[in-house]
């Protein structure tokens, strides 16, 4: 009885305790993967005509960011200059409303992931296309009044993700993104 007491001390502490060690070195590790970039290349998928017909539309998505990204002095690659970078690295932010008009409710799952071509430690003669090296998923739930809310969490995801690649990438002095 003792010991499955202990045993089950010992598997509590461990849930705790690893993810919370882990964690912190992943999304560390994440970050790494945004250092030396000139730019990004960004895409909004999403939310539907359903969900336009509540507040929540594809152009004030796109807009939004846009604004996030110019106030933090990242350029926005064209998609020219996505295609010839070296890697293709490019951020995916999608936005998908799940509406339930007669229980007047909405699920949104908000997925903004940053993907690149890789090539793998064991064999860099592989090399894996648009992979995602950084992301951040989250689903809230909403009455449809307020699902036009929902720029304020997809701007969370991308500000962190904007948090993240100015840590990855410092401004210096002199350089053309310093403001």
């Amino acid at each position: 009885m003792k010991a499955k007491k202990y045993l089950v001390w010992a598997v509590l502490i461990a849930a705790i305790a690893v993810p919370v060690c882990w964690s912190s070195d992943y999304y560390e590790a994440q970050r790494r993967t945004l250092a030396r970039l000139q730019g990004v290349y960004y895409m909004v998928q999403g939310p539907g005509r359903e969900a336009e017909t509540y507040g929540l539309t594809k152009d004030r998505l796109r807009a939004e960011i846009k604004s996030l990204f110019i106030q933090n002095g990242i350029k926005k690659l064209t998609q020219k200059e996505y295609l010839t970078t070296k890697g293709r690295p490019y951020l995916f932010i999608h936005v998908q409303p799940r509406i339930d008009a007669e229980r007047r409710i909405a699920r949104v799952d908000i997925s903004v992931e940053f993907r690149q071509d890789v090539r793998l430690v064991r064999d860099p003669n592989i090399l894996s296309y648009r992979t995602t090296t950084w992301y951040r998923r989250k689903t809230h739930h909403t009455d449809l009044i307020f699902l036009k809310n929902t720029y304020a969490s997809v701007n969370k995801s991308v500000t962190e993700f904007i948090d993240d690649y100015l840590a990855a990438n410092p401004k210096t002095e002199g350089s053309k993104n310093n403001k």
